[in-house]
């Protein structure tokens, strides 16, 4: 028998998944535009829910992570 809330639990672990999948595709496509309502899209969630919930799970917009991302690419490829 499972645990209580155990299915919150593996949904919130496929969530953190998600989004580091997703940290892990601006890396690799850095420069990229980084359209809010599509990634919501893929996650399931609502634009707004999909903000929040990547900002608690990861510390950051999903936005800065990308424009970050781009700058350390910038900066790496001047040096």
């Amino acid at each position: 028998m499972a645990a209580r809330g155990s299915s919150t639990l593996d949904s919130m672990a496929i969530t953190f998944l998600t989004m580091l999948a997703l940290i892990e595709e601006f890396q690799r496509d850095a420069g990229r535009r980084t359209d809010l309502k599509a990634l919501a899209e893929r996650t399931s969630l609502t634009p707004t829910h999909f903000q929040r919930v990547f900002r608690a799970l990861i510390g950051e917009s999903a936005k800065k992570i990308a424009a970050r991302t781009v700058l350390e690419r910038a900066a790496a490829s001047a040096a």
